[in-house]
């Protein structure tokens, strides 16, 4: 391979970041997973076993305001919701996938702690 082939490899970036942590709440461990791409994020929410039992999708519309679809899963679920609300704090396209049996976490810890890596972890996002 000559020089030249080697910068451009050197100076490519793929434009996905994956970034995981995980949270206890209520005595339950939270696992999160986000992939960022370019200009949209897929966010997984959940316990073990790990399963994809819903997926969402939010976009901030300068136009239109925020609009958004469940894709799949309970229609009640809070996948929509927080999908909304994380599309809203960081201006993207959002994916998410909320995987927590009803009744045993509330959202509300999952959105705090979304929040503290999105306000730490910025590049992240």
């Amino acid at each position: 391979m000559n020089s030249t082939h080697k910068t451009l490899y050197d100076h490519c970036d793929p434009g996905v970041r994956l970034h995981q942590f995980s949270e206890v709440a209520m005595g339950q461990q939270l696992d999160f997973t986000v992939i960022k791409f370019t200009d949209s994020l897929m966010i997984w929410v959940g316990v073990k076993p790990a399963r994809l039992s819903s997926l969402a999708v939010a976009i901030n519309s300068m136009c239109a305001g925020v609009k958004g679809a469940k894709l799949y899963g309970d229609p009640d679920d809070c996948s929509l919701t927080l999908a909304r609300k994380l599309s809203i704090r960081t201006n993207k396209q959002v994916f998410l996938s909320y995987n927590v049996p009803p009744g045993t976490v509330p959202s509300t810890a999952a959105e705090a702690r979304l929040v503290t890596e999105i306000t730490q972890f910025p590049d992240m996002f």
